[in-house]
């Protein structure tokens, strides 16, 4: 018997007011035991012959379990990896910690503006410390807009979130817009307090609050793991120039009768 199980169990009653006010279907329990005591349990257990009988981690957590779902009066999907919030117990100092895990949502934007960047930019004067400067008029970004605060700031007010991270397959410059089918991305939410499981209207949403400077077509809920593989990917690009002679080559060019229209190459790199 764990000396300290009944000090535990009683701290959890403060999950109710904690994971309350969270929208969630999933938890996943994590407890931290001091090895000496773990090793003492499994010595108990050999002494006596019941070497069979559940380790003393499981134990535990099966008893917190059953004290969120009899505390909370719900019956709770307890899982063991990729939950929508983690409970860890540090079962040494007594403490218990709720940690609401990140969303993830994959998507395709176009860059239609030739004035944002990709991420959000910092101010170069202040490095957006101290709640920005006279140089970013308080705003601490370099640029107001970005293709990850108008992506992402209707996902965290939506979801209650703390803020977002954006990872997307390579970048491009803030001059150059991105077109054609749009860059793969992955949009981070950080902390949500909430839940949105239909999200054609927020996609009209971010279409429409941006302006005619960023447009996706759609956000799919995914899992971590996809940032490394589009961090990673390579894809093929192709570039439109158009350019324009100088006077004096459009007057060269008059005398040879040669062309002085707009000249188009396509590059695919």
């Amino acid at each position: 018997f764990y000396p300290y199980d009944k000090e535990i169990l009683s701290n959890l009653n403060f999950l109710r007011e904690k994971i309350n006010n969270l929208e969630y279907t999933t938890i996943q329990i994590g407890i931290h035991l001091p090895k000496d005591l773990i090793q003492e349990a499994h010595e108990i257990t050999s002494r006596h012959g019941a070497s069979q009988s559940m380790p003393l981690k499981t134990s535990m957590v099966l008893d917190i379990q059953n004290t969120i779902n009899n505390n909370l009066n719900a019956d709770i999907n307890f899982v063991k990896d990729k939950p929508d919030i983690m409970v860890l117990v540090d079962g040494l100092t007594l403490r218990v910690d709720v940690d609401v895990r990140p969303i993830y949502y994959y998507g395709r934007y176009r860059k239609l503006s030739r004035e944002i960047p990709q991420t959000r930019w910092p101010c170069r004067a202040c490095k957006g410390r101290n709640n920005g400067c006279d140089s970013c008029e308080g705003s601490g970004l370099q640029y107001i807009d970005s293709v990850q605060d108008l992506v992402g700031e209707p996902l965290r007010i939506a979801l209650d979130a703390k803020d977002t991270s954006f990872h997307g397959m390579g970048r491009e410059d803030i001059d150059v817009r991105m077109l054609g089918l749009g860059r793969p991305f992955i949009i981070e939410i950080k902390k949500p307090m909430g839940r949105i499981s239909e999200m054609s209207n927020l996609v009209k949403e971010i279409n429409t609050n941006s302006d005619g400077k960023v447009e996706i077509d759609n956000l799919i809920k995914t899992e971590r793991s996809l940032i490394a593989k589009i961090k990673n990917s390579r894809s093929d690009k192709s570039y439109n120039i158009r350019f324009r002679i100088s006077e004096e080559l459009e007057s060269e060019f008059s005398k040879n009768n040669c062309s002085t229209n707009i000249f188009a190459f396509r590059l695919n790199i």
